[in-house]
């Protein structure tokens, strides 16, 4: 069962699980904050908890090419080339330099 989030309102008796947290984020004001947890996460080799956070940072800010960058990276440590490769050319597309 999910927390009920709209108006404000949820569960109060359900504990937020880390993937509850990070969604109830929904403005960019937060990208900072879940791009750091994305490189705490990576750091500690829990790359698909990364990979979630730096996801979650592209959809509050489509066009950061530093999430782009940390997404490519995680993905290339877990193996994922062609993924890292697709999202290290988003990467360079906004910022080439």
């Amino acid at each position: 069962k999910k927390p009920q989030f709209e108006f404000g309102q949820r569960d109060k008796t359900m504990p937020l699980s880390e993937q509850d947290c990070i969604d109830y984020c929904l403005e960019p004001f937060w990208e900072p904050t879940i791009f750091n947890l994305g490189q705490s996460y990576r750091k500690a080799r829990q790359l698909h908890k990364a990979a979630r956070c730096f996801k979650k940072c592209l959809a509050l800010c489509p066009e950061k090419a530093t999430s782009f960058s940390a997404l490519g990276f995680t993905r290339h440590l877990d193996g994922d080339l062609d993924g890292a490769i697709e999202s290290y050319h988003k990467a360079l597309s906004r910022k080439p330099d």
